[in-house]
């Protein structure tokens, strides 16, 4: 095989996808994304069960969730080596490409739906939570923790994941990995639904308020 750059470690990839026009357009029209070990998990309708159902499949020690609307470009495994070296004497928990600190910071840095959210400046930086378009750890923190498969809807199981990770001591961080996002109807907007997910995580993790996300804060 051939590789348009040099990949020196192999990544387990795991997407849930329900809509394969968007997967082919994105996800697997990124670089060398056949080269990694890759885990499909169609037609899902609890996300956070989709994941947790392929982490025995994965056959790597570093597993990338991803979104189907996320394309990889030709650098992204290698800044995701180079972050993963910088970080080797920290014992981190989850890494993203988009996160915010306690001080209500972005941070990260992602081209979303045409526009650049953050910069690739002062990275890697410790955040709260990571949005979810991509989430990475090593496979053996799930020994601890899993996804949340109660929480209703399709959202806050980055923000979920971060906080439980931070519960065992890691810490977690936004770093140089630098994606292209594109939701496949451009809409900015948040569902009707988010609010109930929102109300979910705002109880469980009431002991940790306030949480910052990269969409809304969660408070009192």
């Amino acid at each position: 095989m051939i590789h348009d750059y040099q990949i020196n470690k192999r990544f387990s990839i795991v997407v849930a996808t329900n809509k394969e026009d968007v997967l082919n357009k994105n996800l697997l029209a990124s670089p060398d994304i056949f080269y990694h070990d890759l885990h499909l998990q169609k037609n899902y309708t609890n996300i956070c069960k989709a994941y947790n159902d392929a982490i025995l499949k994965t056959n790597e020690n570093i597993i990338i969730f991803v979104h189907q609307d996320v394309y990889l470009p030709k650098n992204f495994f290698n800044q995701l080596e180079s972050s993963i070296e910088q970080l080797k004497d920290i014992d981190w928990g989850i890494l993203g490409s988009a996160g915010v600190s306690r001080q209500y910071q972005s941070k990260g840095w992602v081209l979303d739906n045409g526009s650049n959210f953050g910069s690739n400046q002062n990275l890697p930086s410790e955040i709260q939570t990571l949005d979810e378009l991509i989430l990475i750890t090593k496979k053996d923190i799930f020994d601890k923790i899993r996804f949340d498969e109660c929480i209703p809807h399709h959202h806050f199981y980055g923000t979920d994941i971060c906080l439980q990770a931070e519960d065992i001591n890691k810490k977690n961080f936004a770093i140089l990995a630098y994606c292209y996002h594109t939701a496949p109807d451009g809409r900015m907007s948040l569902p009707a639904n988010f609010n109930e997910s929102r109300e979910y995580i705002r109880k469980k993790w009431i002991h940790k308020l306030p949480i910052y996300t990269t969409c809304t804060r969660i408070v009192n």
